[in-house]
């Protein structure tokens, strides 16, 4: 008689929690939907910088080891306060932070001595982020609003958009200033470029000087823009085991882009290296 008692009050107890358990709201748990960038929502520069907050937030995972102001989380630089970066960086030198993070040594002066922040930036343009160059835009246009003056127009975050849409490509606009071409030709010399590359032929349809185990770089110049350009230059391919990003200088970029963007508008035939 005892265990039949305590039997039925625990089957009263256990079927308290299951009655209680069913009145709770049933939900399916599911992963986060992917974000997409969508270049409709492009409208104004105000759109631009929302989109850049998101990211920022969200798929950049930026917040994870930077913070904005107001203190520092101590893993990365902080890129608020009274001297921003969106103040202090060029989109040159900005581009080059997110896609070959190491290019510099970052340090923490707020300790003593200096010394190199807890985190390494992982390339953002790469897996498992994976911005691609509108996004990229956003983002550096979310932190430039921090100066009170946003670069970024949305007709060029459209038309980079819109170009990678199409034919998953580079973008399709110039975004980048260029160096100086003579010290160029030294850069494309010092990375032996020209041990897979030539640029264009000679008179006669002669082959010009350099090698054939990557493609003629003189079709390549004239149907690319000089974003495409770069962003061949910065991705690893059967002719980059590393890409060159992981090897140039912001200088050294800009000079050979300067350079291989003079051969521009020759053709095959005229060009020689």
């Amino acid at each position: 008689m005892y265990i039949l008692r305590v039997l039925v009050f625990i089957a009263s107890i256990l079927g308290g929690f299951a009655y209680i358990a069913r009145q709770i709201p049933q939900e399916v748990s599911m992963p986060p939907q992917e974000e997409k960038f969508d270049a409709a929502k492009v409208k104004t520069v105000d759109d631009i910088v929302e989109i850049g907050q998101k990211i920022f937030f969200g798929k950049g995972q930026c917040a994870l080891c930077h913070a904005l102001g107001g203190g520092t989380s101590g893993r990365c630089p902080n890129l608020g306060g009274e001297n921003p970066v969106g103040i202090k960086l060029t989109r040159e030198f900005e581009y080059e932070t997110y896609t070959n993070p190491e290019a510099y040594v970052y340090m923490d002066f707020t300790s003593s001595p200096p010394k190199r922040f807890a985190a390494r930036m992982p390339q953002i343009n790469k897996p498992p982020i994976g911005l691609t160059e509108p996004e990229m835009l956003t983002v550096f246009s979310f932190l430039q609003k921090s100066s009170g003056s946003v670069e970024i127009t949305p007709e060029e975050v459209i038309a980079l958009a819109v170009g990678q849409h199409q034919d998953g490509a580079a973008p399709a606009v110039e975004t980048v200033s260029l160096g100086d071409a003579v010290s160029g030709k030294e850069v494309f010399t010092k990375m032996e470029c020209a041990l897979c590359h030539k640029i264009g032929t000679v008179e006669g349809g002669a082959t010009s000087a350099g090698g054939d185990k990557g493609p003629d770089l003189l079709p390549v110049l004239n149907k690319k823009e000089i974003v495409a350009i770069r962003s061949a230059i910065f991705e690893k391919s059967a002719y980059h085991p590393a890409a060159y990003d992981e090897k140039m200088t912001v200088k050294e970029m800009k000079d050979i882009l300067s350079y291989l963007v003079s051969f521009k508008g020759h053709h095959q035939g005229a060009g020689v290296v």
